[in-house]
């Protein structure tokens, strides 16, 4: 989906400071690589290991944030399947002769950050946090099985220069070693088996659920932008200009029925043709891109700092992470969030 971003790079003069917001399409890149332990094989009934790679955003993990800069995209040196494929390689010795094979799907890998405490300029209290899910299946003729669940959160005080790293290689150790414990046959019973078709549905489900085509309106529910079934009454926007009073980066919104004005303020969101905005609480509703397919907020000092709407603006609740936009922006890191296209919330 194209849409044009106007980068404001203006220098300090207008109102003391240079502040942008970087665009989401024009971000540097974080590279993390996998770390391999030396593991002993557990030699299993497994003639293939395949690897299906299930997630919304399979291009990167997430953003890694900086200090007074843009952040980065997390990617991987090499595909995130093949490092999978690797682990379970290394761990699993194949039997030739075996009429079994495992396929593991990833469902989630996924960099999120969130504060404990509020900024400030001393303490600047993020944890970084790697959700992940890896599901794994065995499968014989037309006959599937689950055989096991890898999935939790990791988490450590964020550093710029490691933190990324050290979560990662956290999370091929975890599956390293506990590969050797997968034990095959035990939940190979009637009552347990999946038929092809199901597991087909289950695998394409998420991906199938996201909307090609975006209705104009305001959704109560997200489940209702799922569906795409949108209020369509009239719409009354307050809206919240950027730095510079260029574009509209969040707005109030109310719906009017039968002449009466109606707050949107636990209404799950709004789309006006191009993007959609995203309630964080109360009603304050902040403004997503669309970006190859997704949905992305794009960083914190997007919001307007215009002094007189600090009682309206001062706080928003935005992935786990409550922020005080107005006066600690410029002390924050810079955050972006993505859409969760499975619980419709940010991460």
């Amino acid at each position: 989906m194209l849409f044009l971003f106007l980068l404001p790079i203006l220098s300090a003069g207008q109102r003391g400071g240079l502040i942008f917001t970087p665009s989401p399409q024009l971000l540097q890149t974080h590279f993390v690589s996998a770390n391999y332990l030396t593991v002993e094989k557990n030699n299993l009934p497994v003639y293939r290991i395949e690897i299906i790679d299930n997630r919304f955003d399979t291009y990167k993990l997430g953003f890694h944030p900086e200090y007074k800069r843009a952040p980065r995209e997390i990617r991987m040196t090499e595909p995130l399947a093949e490092i999978v494929k690797k682990v379970f390689s290394n761990g699993i010795g194949l039997d030739e002769k075996s009429d079994r094979k495992i396929i593991v799907v990833i469902q989630d890998c996924w960099f999120t950050y969130h504060a404990e405490n509020r900024y400030n300029v001393l303490k600047k209290n993020l944890i970084a946090e790697l959700q992940y899910k890896i599901e794994c299946f065995t499968n014989r003729d037309t006959s599937f099985y689950p055989l096991k669940r890898f999935s939790g959160n990791i988490q450590l005080p964020y550093n710029e220069d490691l933190t990324s790293q050290q979560i990662f290689d956290s999370l091929v150790h975890t599956l390293q070693l506990e590969i050797p414990k997968l034990k095959i046959g035990d939940r190979e019973t009637a009552k347990s088996l999946i038929n092809e078709n199901r597991l087909d549905n289950y695998i394409t489900q998420k991906r199938s659920s996201i909307p090609r085509r975006y209705a104009y309106g305001v959704y109560v529910s997200y489940d209702d932008f799922l569906n795409q079934n949108a209020i369509q009454d009239s719409i009354d926007i307050i809206p919240y200009k950027d730095y510079y009073e260029r574009d509209i980066v969040a707005a109030h919104i109310n719906i009017i029925k039968n002449g009466l004005v109606e707050p949107c303020t636990k209404y799950w969101g709004y789309y006006n043709g191009r993007y959609l905005f995203y309630n964080t609480g109360n009603g304050y509703f902040v403004r997503l891109f669309p970006v190859g397919g997704q949905f992305v907020f794009a960083d914190l000092q997007q919001v307007a700092l215009n002094s007189k709407k600090k009682s309206i603006t001062s706080e928003a609740l935005i992935g786990k992470t409550t922020y005080d936009i107005i006066r600690d922006y410029g002390k924050a890191f810079h955050l972006f969030f993505q859409l969760n296209f499975e619980d419709g919330k940010l991460y």
